[in-house]
């Protein structure tokens, strides 16, 4: 998924970070740019009261892309997973 995507890029854990930081920044650039608090941007990897972690310095409109193909692909491939004939089956028998 995306996190090791970006690993793979030589982003590290830290950098990366969970909320508010390199992947959500990068997908909202990706998709309302004018939405992004540009002056709220931060490094947030060491500890602090924002919430935020990870090192939102790094996000990119291209990131974001690439994060929001990530998720497209993985939903997709659990809607077919969940429309295989056995998943469908063992439903109509509910």
């Amino acid at each position: 998924g995306q996190f090791n995507w970006l690993l793979s890029q030589g982003f590290t854990q830290e950098q990366i970070g969970g909320h508010a930081a390199m992947r959500d920044t990068s997908e909202v650039l990706a998709i309302a740019p004018e939405k992004v608090r540009s002056d709220k941007i931060m490094n947030n990897i060491a500890e602090n009261q924002t919430g935020a972690n990870g090192d939102a310095t790094l996000a990119s409109a291209e990131i974001g892309k690439k994060m929001l193909a990530l998720k497209i692909e993985a939903a997709l491939a659990e809607i077919e997973r969940l429309e295989t004939p056995e998943n469908t089956e063992k439903d109509a028998s509910k």
